[in-house]
């Protein structure tokens, strides 16, 4: 038995006809879009959910699109309108998404309030500017008076001292309570005053450095007539190392000698350092006794009046320079300096030279 031939391979066919060769383009075509779709799929992620998450590139039916297009023309008019609209297109919001930095000109516009942009942010290199600092501006006015400089540390007034012979109604007795209820000026033993007794150089002397507390000007001089055990020595050198007093040629200071009026207003003046604003001549020319001034005791007389310091009793348009100053003239005279510089209350007097 004879084995029968094997039958040869059929050959493979050729598309005869043209549209045979269209379909297996077709093929092939949907073959390689199939494997690109899985190639790319996961880089595709995200364009095609921003894609999705536009609702201008979402698929509409015709018939959705005929009942949302007048809704969709205004919708996009508005949108064209605002800066903050969303890309309606992958290559929008590519384009959107690379966008260039806004030029120089838009951020001048935006800093000159055409456009709503956020602010820039400052570097350290950039400081925030501060508003200028208010400066303060303050006129302290000068004062008229040394107010309290000079004066010593004077003790709170108490009740002043009774006199038997300084009735309520003398002339001097506010200004004589005055310093002794600051224990600037005391009474006799007997438990009088004597307001009209003349007062010596010595006493005068005590009564200054009581009163005031002024550095000192001159070096300390020893006086012939002022022994080392002299009640008043330390006074009398106190007064005259600030300033107050002086002493006579030949080294002498007379501490028994009662002292003038024009020689107590001279070393008020002197002591706290007064000058007249006009010349001692108008200043002096209104007092009937005016020409009684010495003329080394014009200019300092003269700024103790513009100061308020004279007082005259009972005539207050005389002077009386070399009289005798009293007890109560001089109490009354070292008040109203220590008034002026600011030290006690102004004590109200008829007896003040005007």
């Amino acid at each position: 038995m004879s084995t029968p031939p094997n039958p040869s391979p059929p050959t493979p066919r050729v598309p005869q006809d043209p549209d045979e060769w269209i379909a297996v383009l077709l093929a092939f075509g949907i073959l390689g879009a199939m494997a690109a779709w899985l190639i790319l799929k996961p880089f595709s992620g995200d364009r095609l959910n921003l894609a999705s998450s536009d609702p201008a590139l979402t698929p509409r039916s015709p018939a959705e699109d005929r009942v949302a297009s007048p809704n969709r023309r205004r919708d996009r008019g508005s949108e064209e309108l605002s800066p903050a609209s969303p890309p309606r297109s992958l290559t929008d919001a590519r384009d959107a998404l690379s966008a260039a930095p806004p030029s120089p000109q838009q951020r001048r516009e935006a800093q000159s309030g055409s456009g709503a942009r956020p602010a820039p942010r400052l570097t350290p290199s950039t400081p925030q500017p501060r508003p200028p600092e208010a400066e303060a501006s303050l006129e302290v006015p000068e004062p008229t008076s040394p107010a309290g400089e000079g004066a010593a540390r004077l003790p709170e007034p108490q009740a002043p001292l009774v006199f038997s012979d300084l009735p309520e109604n003398h002339w001097a007795k506010g200004f004589i309570d005055g310093l002794t209820s600051r224990e600037l000026a005391s009474g006799l033993p007997d438990g009088r005053f004597e307001p009209d007794r003349p007062m010596t150089r010595a006493e005068l002397a005590a009564q200054l450095s009581k009163a005031f507390d002024l550095p000192i000007q001159h070096s300390a001089q020893s006086f012939q007539d002022v022994p080392a055990d002299y009640w008043a020595t330390d006074s009398i050198n106190e007064a005259v190392t600030t300033g107050f007093m002086r002493g006579y040629p030949n080294n002498i200071f007379q501490p028994g000698l009662t002292v003038p009026r024009v020689q107590v207003i001279v070393a008020i003046a002197t002591g706290l350092g007064l000058q007249p604003s006009q010349p001692a001549d108008t200043l002096l020319q209104p007092y009937e006794d005016a020409a009684a001034v010495p003329e080394w005791a014009r200019d300092k007389l003269a700024a103790a009046l513009e100061s308020g310091l004279v007082v005259s009793y009972p005539a207050t348009n005389r002077l009386n320079p070399e009289a005798s100053a009293t007890r109560a003239e001089v109490t009354a005279m070292l008040y109203q300096a220590l008034a002026y510089i600011g030290a006690v209350e102004p004590v109200a007097s008829d007896a003040v030279a005007q």
